[in-house]
């Protein structure tokens, strides 16, 4: 038993309660966090990207995907903690997990709110277990009470967990009493980015964001997106692992628009706007006039920011005294019915994507540049990679990790170069296997002149943002190997040679990806491509291609990777990753640009089962590749490079 998960009951203990909710999450509902988020981490040992930690005064569970199975089945031993493998059979989401467990708790209204009912207030404060909660007759909880520090859960995922049969109680971090010595957070220097590279002054895109609030009737507009504010501002800073953005909010009016932010830490030159510090945010929503209309996500907003918005500080002529809050999502109007010390309020919401989602997501000129440059440094730390690895197989004692490590150090060797824009996934043979796998020092294996080597990384430079995966051949291969190989690649060159009318979508692009593969009976189990941002999150929205890839189209100026993959169990893993842009085509039809510059393995390829067509797309794109690289790499590396790709 982990005396940190002993500590936490200690807590919930004294503070009565039942069951406690710890999800891998910040205030701003970030995919990467800072360590001084890491509570999954701390009370568990688990130390995957993705987990979801709830602890019982008997039981404690921890969800992960099976990115993590094996890695979180060793980190658990003996922790006290179960492991629940999200996406297997029988095994129920956190959220079915607790709605199953709070509908076993269900007692009569008559028997938990009596004394409301007497009274007939049903906004009466009920003494619960530890605190006073809001119930509302319609919908009383049991006795059991639900925990979870309110900062770290989204709105969208609140209300959710508000709805169930708990007592709740969003207002206490019991990880931050027990932590010691638990990591500040060090707001990172803010800087600016050129106009070279964003393409559009600050003013002129609140220009644009203006216009969309008006055309949704929005009066006021919060921004709890990093990303988001960044792009907004053409800043970036180093808060978060792996994006190169700052913690902030913005709250923007169709005349203000106020920044929280770590004052001192912006650029000296800083005059855009107004500005607040940070941890000013929920007391500001306190004071929104009412009668006004305020546009969020409830997907990046925080649910104590929520609680803020649905309790006016006051009464005066900027509050109303009932605090009416209404929802309206995805155009249809609802009212909440449930909420800690959350008043019917004055302020109307509308719980959507934010513009800058979309706006963000289609890139112009100067940000293409930008990528397109950051892509010829990324491609020449990757061929010196995989120039290295080729000669040093069988000759040095390579690793998983080591190989990983080596490449960052080339990447680091290019101007520019941030961090990684994720951490680096290096599966050699069966390993491969494992979507998204994590090499640790219990699974870390020794290269062998013989198999693949999958490995997906990406970097973070200061004019972009970069992703790609190569599966590289270290020796002998099986025939099933190369022919695996080569229908991935088939898969990868029908979607990057694709055209398509206007309108299309990323489901539609899944399927011409998947059909080469499934011509032979394989697929894989996870979406074809994301999102790029531009030096920003690696995964960006809205558009994806994926069988579940919503109803978002297409546009020219966005970025999305091209990976499809074959994972054949305890063999091997194939996959391979590029960026393209989607351009416009002749004949009002849309294509894509692919950007990524990297040759593919030739050594992998059995080239009489490529059609002309494919056989063309790859000759011209790796001509593409050895025209651009050679200037920037060494003689020998050059003169490999471009025998390397005359290979069959």
């Amino acid at each position: 038993m982990r005396r940190e998960l002993t500590a936490l009951r200690e807590q919930m203990r004294k503070h009565n309660i039942d069951w406690y909710l710890i999800p891998s999450s910040d205030p701003h509902g970030s995919e990467y966090l800072n360590p001084h988020f890491r509570c999954g981490e701390y009370i568990s040992g688990f130390t995957g990207s993705a987990g979801t930690l709830l602890v019982g005064m008997e039981e404690a569970y921890l969800w992960t995907d099976g990115r993590y199975f094996i890695q979180a089945a060793s980190q658990l031993s003996g922790s006290g903690i179960s492991l629940m493998k999200s996406g297997e059979k029988d095994v129920p989401t956190v959220i079915q997990f607790l709605k199953d467990l709070s509908e076993k708790q269900m007692q009569s209204p008559a028997q938990v709110n009596g004394q409301a009912e007497k009274s007939g207030d049903s906004d009466a404060q009920v003494q619960g277990r530890g605190e006073k909660r809001r119930m509302l007759p319609a919908q009383v909880p049991a006795g059991l009470t639900l925990g979870f520090d309110g900062k770290v859960i989204s709105m969208e995922a609140g209300l959710e967990l508000n709805d169930m049969n708990f007592n709740i109680v969003s207002e206490i971090d019991l990880v931050d009493k027990v932590w010691q010595n638990r990591p500040r957070i060090i707001p990172s220097s803010i800087y600016d980015l050129p106009l070279s590279s964003v393409g559009k002054t600050f003013e002129e895109k609140l220009s644009d964001v203006r216009v969309k609030m008006k055309n949704k009737t929005a009066d006021l507009l919060l921004i709890s997106s990093p990303e988001e504010i960044a792009w907004l501002f053409n800043m970036r800073g180093n808060d978060i692992e792996y994006t190169p953005v700052f913690f902030a909010y913005a709250l923007i009016s169709r005349s203000d628009c106020l920044l929280f932010v770590s004052q001192k830490n912006l650029p000296p030159t800083f005059r855009l706007c107004r500005t607040k510090n940070y941890d000013c945010i929920g007391s500001y929503l306190q004071t929104l006039p009412k009668g006004k209309t305020l546009w969020l996500s409830g997907k990046r907003t925080n649910f104590a920011l929520y609680v803020k918005i649905s309790s006016p500080a006051t009464k005066g002529p900027d509050t109303d005294s009932s605090g009416a809050v209404k929802i309206i999502e995805a155009s249809k109007s609802t009212v909440p019915t449930k909420g800690p010390n959350i008043k019917p309020g004055a302020v109307k919401i509308i719980d959507e994507p934010t513009p800058m989602e979309m706006m963000k997501a289609v890139k112009n000129t100067a940000e293409i540049a930008s990528t397109e440059h950051s892509h010829i440094k990324d491609g020449v730390a990757m061929v010196n990679f995989i120039h290295c690895l080729k000669h040093s197989i069988g000759k040095k004692e390579i690793t998983e990790i080591s190989a990983a490590k080596y490449l960052l150090a080339c990447r680091k060797k290019q101007p520019g170069f941030i961090e990684p824009s994720f951490a680096t996934i290096s599966g050699y043979n069966s390993n491969g296997a494992i979507i998204h796998y994590n090499a640790t020092p219990e699974t870390n294996r020794m290269l062998e002149a013989s198999g693949f080597l999958l490995i997906d990384s990406g970097g973070q430079y200061i004019d972009g943002t970069t992703d790609i995966t190569r599966t590289i051949s270290l020796g002998k291969l099986s025939c099933k190997m190369k022919k695996y190989y080569t229908y991935v690649l088939k898969s990868h060159i029908a979607l990057a040679s694709a055209t398509f009318s206007p309108g299309t979508t990323g489901v539609e692009l899944d399927r011409i990806a998947r059909k080469p593969l499934q011509s032979i009976g394989l697929d894989y189990n996870h979406g074809t491509g994301h999102g790029v941002g531009h030096i920003s999150s690696v995964h960006e929205g809205p558009n994806t291609i994926s069988p579940r890839g919503g109803n978002v189209a297409f546009l020219p100026g966005m970025i999305t990777s091209n990976e499809p993959g074959v994972y054949i169990e305890n063999e091997f893993g194939i996959r391979l990753e590029n960026e393209m842009l989607c351009v416009r085509k002749p004949g009002e039809r849309y294509g894509f640009k692919t950007l990524t510059l990297c040759p593919f393995d030739p050594e992998s390829i059995l080239f009489n089962l490529l059609t002309e067509q494919e056989a063309e797309w790859l000759n011209t794109y790796h001509d593409n590749v050895v025209r651009i690289l050679t200037p920037l790499l060494k003689p020998k590396v050059a003169a490999w490079l471009k025998d390397y790709v005359q290979m069959r």
